[in-house]
């Protein structure tokens, strides 16, 4: 499974990282229900863990401008837990799989709202 590698650290605001992560997403969710071992499933694993490194820091910029309020609370526990999981991985296989990918969305989602609102020049 040939696949380029993730876009760069600040340019996940692109159409291209939303499309990159999108084909790694849908990878790793047919990997899970059917082959959630081996070395194709390790590659999108790699891969949806550098989606979430590289959107990470414009996720944490998000989080510093979200006001004291639940929504806070549910962003700064989404990137608690992307960063746990870069830390120590789950076992089970399939349940990897599909943690790398939702988190991968959610933090890239989080990217892209700071983002939207950063200003410009």
């Amino acid at each position: 499974m040939a696949h380029d590698t993730p876009p760069a650290p600040g340019s996940y605001g692109s159409s291209t990282a939303r499309q990159a992560l999108a084909k790694d997403v849908a990878t790793a969710m047919g990997l899970a229900r059917f082959t959630p071992t081996g070395p194709a499933s390790n590659a999108v694993v790699d891969r949806l863990r550098a989606h979430i490194r590289g959107a990470l820091p414009e996720a944490t910029a998000q989080l510093a401008t979200l006001p004291n309020t639940r929504g806070r609370d549910i962003v700064a526990h989404t990137l608690d837990g992307a960063r746990n999981l870069l830390k120590r991985s789950c076992p089970d296989p399939a349940a990897r799989l599909t943690l790398h990918a939702k988190y991968a969305e959610l933090v890239l989602s989080i990217a892209e709202e700071w983002r939207a609102k950063k200003p410009t020049g």
